[in-house]
């Protein structure tokens, strides 16, 4: 039986040998920081070799809730031209709570594009990664940073009413 690919089928298969290639030439001794260090700078490789650019019609800036305890740091995408009051997404990046972070490339990428194609105001927090803060500290944190970002939304220029979570 033979198999139909598609352009994105070839982009994945492609994406998935890189990937493999890049942690084929990482040491398999690591420590926790020292593999969170490797496994971002993996996606940042695949993301400049596989992902569009930031979008340029997004604006990328950062701003740290002083008022939730650890004061976070949310990296955030909105819109140029987006309206005064924009619906927002409060965004937990990937890693499973344990990797990842907000200054990926390919959040850049994925975000500001879910930005301008959406006219969302994207929140993206940088939660705190097990083990050392055990769950539920990355819950906890979210559900704080939802409420701080509610009652902040005027200043922040967001829709109180059209505030979700992802």
């Amino acid at each position: 039986m033979s198999q139909i690919t598609t352009p994105s089928d070839e982009g994945i298969l492609a994406w998935a040998a890189r990937d493999r290639e890049l942690h084929a030439e990482s040491p398999r001794d690591l420590d926790l920081p020292a593999r969170r260090a490797r496994a971002a700078e993996i996606a940042d490789i695949l993301a400049d070799e596989f992902s569009l650019p930031p979008h340029p019609g997004v604006e990328i800036d950062e701003l740290v809730l002083d008022d939730v305890a650890g004061q976070p740091v949310i990296r955030r995408y909105r819109a140029c031209g987006a309206p005064e009051a924009a619906p927002a997404q409060l965004y937990l990046h990937g890693g499973g709570f344990v990797f990842g972070g907000i200054r990926e490339r390919v959040n850049d990428s994925v975000l500001s594009h879910r930005s301008a194609a959406t006219g969302l105001q994207i929140l993206s927090l940088d939660y705190p990664l097990a083990p050392e803060h055990p769950y539920p500290a990355a819950r906890d944190q979210a559900i704080e940073a939802l409420a701080s970002l509610r009652a902040r939304a005027a200043d922040l220029g967001l829709d109180a009413a059209r505030l979700g979570l992802g």
